[in-house]
């Protein structure tokens, strides 16, 4: 809380709740203990007294050139509210530029995360895994985290069929794993 006093009118004010501070809930630090287990190189912004802020770097497969910067800002009434979401294209590429974001494919996405997280929203769910599912999604068919290693194809290797597993599949496992954790976290109350 602030205190502060107004010179001019002798008035006192004290701020219970400044813009942007809040204590952050249980369900908060669930979610971003998950989502640290679940990507590599995500990286978590917290100041003392104010919302965390989520960033991952993504890029596609076919083109590492097609990158951006994810970042997700809890708000106040998360997990109520939906979070800011921001995507950061990288230092030299313009919008719709090669290999580069485009408007549409902003819309497109804005379009698809309100329609993933709705359902969310509605009970208080977590939601970020959600939205990165649906940036990695529609981003490219093959996305994948800037800081998971490349393998390298040597001319020794035996090159095996492509795998099975899909995107959907593997957002699947994903809500499986969350829903896993947050049940356990809930039996242990």
């Amino acid at each position: 809380m602030v205190f502060t006093e107004e010179c001019s009118n002798t008035s006192f004010i004290f701020d219970i709740i400044a813009e942007g501070q809040t204590e952050v809930s249980d369900v908060i630090e669930d979610e971003i203990e998950f989502l640290k287990q679940n990507y590599d190189g995500i990286e978590v912004v917290k100041l003392e007294g104010f919302y965390p802020k989520v960033l991952l770097t993504l890029e596609a497969e076919s083109n590492p050139r097609h990158r951006v910067v994810l970042e997700v800002a809890i708000v106040a009434g998360y997990p109520f509210v939906a979070p800011r979401v921001r995507l950061r294209i990288p230092e030299g590429a313009t919008p719709g530029s090669i290999g580069a974001l485009d408007e549409s494919g902003a819309h497109q996405i804005q379009a698809d995360i309100r329609e993933a997280i709705s359902p969310c929203l509605l009970v208080g769910a977590p939601c970020i895994m959600q939205i990165i599912s649906v940036v990695e999604r529609v981003l490219s068919n093959g996305i994948q985290r800037s800081c998971t290693p490349t393998h390298v194809k040597s001319a020794d290797t035996v090159e095996h069929p492509p795998s099975q597993t899909t995107m959907k599949t593997r957002e699947v496992i994903k809500l499986c794993v969350l829903l896993l954790h947050l049940l356990n976290k809930c039996c242990h109350l």
